[in-house]
Formats: structure tokens, sequence, C-alpha cells
């Protein structure tokens, strides 16, 4: 039986999905899946892991983001809403995204795993 084809989407195409959709979605190698909700559990640890990085990084030019904000990995090509992201300095804004919500320059991503 031979198997189905799935689009391959484009950065541009999982773009414009993401601002027509309520629903967030990850994006790898022109796959784009929907992402799951989280438990109690998991928001109350992304929720620590934050306070934990905050409190550790004060003072430095380092800031902590929550789960709002996407991130692309370019030499992945994944771009995702990770639970915790830490970027150092000034946030460098993806070029491909035109309206400058996808950020491309992490230095920690934090993604707390659940079953």
């Amino acid at each position: 039986m031979a198997q189905p084809e799935h689009h391959v989407f484009t950065f541009a195409d999982y773009l414009r999905l993401e601002g027509d959709s309520g629903v967030r979605h990850e994006f790898l190698n022109g796959a784009v899946w929907a992402m799951a909700g989280g438990t109690p559990e998991h928001a109350a640890l992304a929720v620590n892991v934050s306070t934990l990085l905050n409190v550790a990084l004060r003072g430095s030019p380092c800031r902590v983001y929550s789960s709002d904000l996407r991130v692309r990995i370019r030499s992945s090509g994944l771009a995702t809403y990770p639970d915790v992201t830490v970027i150092c300095g000034d946030p460098v804004i993806d070029p491909e995204d035109p309206k400058r919500q996808t950020v491309t320059n992490p230095r920690v991503v934090v993604e707390i795993l659940s079953p």
C-alpha cells in the first residue's frame, strides 16, 4: 500500500498558518503539527524553572522568556514555542518573519517533557 503524500510546508507557509490559527504549531523540515496542552504539573515546573533562572541571571545581560515566544533554530529547521527560553543581549528577530515575532538567538532552551 502506498503511503499518502504529506504537504511540505515552507517557513512562510508555517507563519501564515500560525497567523490564521488559534492553536500553536511546531515546524520542522517542512512538517507542521499542533502543540499539545500541558498538565498542571508541567505548568508549575515551567514557572519554577523560570523563577530560578530569573534569580540566577539577575544583573546579567540575559533575559528569561515564557512559552509565548516563538524560537527558530535555523541549523535544525525547528520553529517552536519552548517552555522557557533565555536570550542574552538583544533578541535577534528572524528576517523571514514579517510580523517580527520569531527570534533566532536563544542561549538556553528548556523543554519540559511530559508523558
